[in-house]
């Protein structure tokens, strides 16, 4: 797929001339992030709407990390008089890290997300696991992590996957993933996350996430940025993609000093 290639063109634009290894980002226990939305509309021949809220925020103390990311997207199209709702669905996820070195870490992952057009009343996931600094400095930052999940999904309307017809599925798995950030100068930053599931028991569901933006700044407070948000879903509901990827831009906020 071709959001793999992302997080690695990412790093090798970004890092050439960065010390691999540097002070860190301050560890005083203010939250910092952003939170961001982008609304489009369209008429004509098809009339749309769309909106995408995000917010990620982190708060880093000596020794230990919290880092937390929310997003809600709405979509509308209608053409020919027939109104289609293209996109309803959120997600909240947190995540834990505990400093067990300069280079190592452990962490707590927990995330709930829902999606009406996949009838996903709600779905949860807790992971548990080990991560490595790759590269920690005051304006790059790499990290690895992988540990063991539970995943529990509950639908609206039974669904049949693997043989099995209920509304209520879990497995255990394998999460994998790497996040990057990284300031490129005064103005412009980046980031991105790219996550793997391997369901091995269960209903075996395998996600793979992938959510990346560049932001500009036009302001010490505000930045303009472009993003994108790509998900595979290996069990999905006839007649439902697997893939399902959402490009968009819009205007930040910044949170904290």
């Amino acid at each position: 797929m071709s959001c793999r290639r992302v997080p690695l063109l990412a790093c090798a634009l970004c890092l050439g001339s960065a010390p691999l290894w540097a002070e860190p980002a301050p560890r005083d226990g203010v939250w910092r992030g952003l939170a961001g939305a982008s609304l489009s509309f369209s008429s004509g021949n098809t009339d749309s709407s769309a909106l995408l809220v995000n917010v990620n925020l982190t708060r880093q103390v000596e020794g230990a990390k919290t880092s937390v990311q929310a997003f809600a997207n709405q979509a509308r199209s209608k053409v020919d008089g027939d109104r289609e709702t293209t996109a309803n669905k959120w997600g909240v996820s947190g995540r834990q890290d505990l400093d067990l070195g300069p280079h190592w870490f452990a962490f707590v992952k927990l995330g709930v997300d829902a999606d009406r057009l996949l009838e996903l009343k709600h779905r949860s996931n807790v992971a548990t696991g080990l991560g490595h600094h790759l590269i920690r400095s005051e304006r790059h930052t790499l990290d690895v992590f992988s540990g063991l999940s539970l995943t529990r999904s509950v639908y609206r309307e039974a669904q049949t996957i693997n043989d099995k017809t209920d509304t209520r599925f879990s497995n255990t798995g394998v999460l994998i993933g790497e996040e990057s950030s990284h300031q490129l100068n005064d103005t412009v930053s980046m980031k991105q996350r790219l996550e793997y599931n391997q369901g091995l028991s269960g209903d075996k569901l395998n996600l793979l996430r992938f959510n990346g933006s560049v932001n500009v700044a036009i302001s010490k407070a505000t930045s303009l940025s472009v993003g994108l948000i790509r998900t595979y879903n290996s069990k999905v509901p006839p007649g439902v993609k697997k893939v399902d990827t959402s490009l968009f831009t819009g205007l930040n906020v910044k949170l904290g000093r």
